[in-house]
């Protein structure tokens, strides 16, 4: 019987872990190379991707090496243990994509790019106000801020402020959106405080045709697919050699 070393038997599980991550960055990878625009996601479609690309993380490192002590006890201590932590694993898995309901994501935008959308979208839907981040309550003050033309054209090098949250607000329809740029990974989050549904859903559509005329920054893609390689690759190779080994075994 052959036993792996322990290095390779560490790096392959490291590998199996780096696996559905792997597979996760190439096909979003893929997907923002294919977009002609900025596109809008639903929150929860976003989440369960990074989830599922996670996925590998939370079944098989480092969270369960609590779990593993009960080996200690026996097998079936450990995978009655191991049950109970996958139903809870679930429980906040289904927690957090709840949360996400009333969340939309832009992909393939810069900073630049969905400031100018935002402010087509309050004009748009007039009387909408670009308010301060800070929070809004009953008496305060959501006076509109302008929207400057001498904001940075995206990039890694944005201003700082640019990552700060916005809010648009909707006095007529009592509804507030929550906007966070994010330049880095070019997107930006959209976060419903306030408002119904029909509401929200004329926003979005009335967003994604100002999308529309935007080109997809791609920036991401390079690095996304150069990870995603390097996660797969090594994770086929460590599987291979694993199943080479136990094949061999005498």
């Amino acid at each position: 019987m052959l036993i792996l070393p322990d290095w390779l038997r560490y790096s392959l599980e490291w590998s199996v872990i780096g696996l559905p991550l792997g597979i996760y960055l190439l096909l979003l990878g893929i997907w923002q190379y294919r977009l002609s625009s900025p596109v809008l996601v639903s929150g929860q479609r976003d989440l369960l991707g990074l989830l599922l690309g996670l996925s590998g993380f939370f079944l098989v490192g480092p969270p369960t090496w609590l779990v593993y002590r009960l080996r200690w006890r026996g097998d079936e201590w450990y995978w009655v243990g191991y049950g109970v932590y996958v139903a809870l694993l679930l429980l906040l898995m289904r927690w957090l994509l709840r949360r996400q309901r009333r969340t939309q994501v832009i992909y393939g935008v810069n900073a630049a790019d969905a400031q100018q959308a935002l402010a087509e979208l309050a004009k748009h839907l007039s009387p909408g106000e670009l308010t301060p981040s800070a929070p809004v309550g009953h008496g305060e003050d959501t006076s509109a801020i302008p929207v400057h033309d001498d904001a940075p054209q995206g990039g890694i090098a944005s201003s700082a402020s640019w990552r700060i949250p916005r809010r648009i607000y909707w006095p007529q329809q009592h509804a507030l959106l929550e906007v966070a740029i994010s330049p880095w990974l070019r997107t930006a989050t959209l976060r419903w405080l306030q408002g119904n549904e029909d509401w929200q859903r004329i926003v979005e559509q009335t967003l994604q045709r100002c999308l529309a005329e935007k080109e997809a920054d791609r920036t991401l893609v390079p690095i996304l697919f150069l990870l995603g390689a390097i996660l797969l690759g090594l994770g086929v190779f460590h599987v291979l050699i694993w199943l080479l080994l136990w094949w061999l075994r005498p």
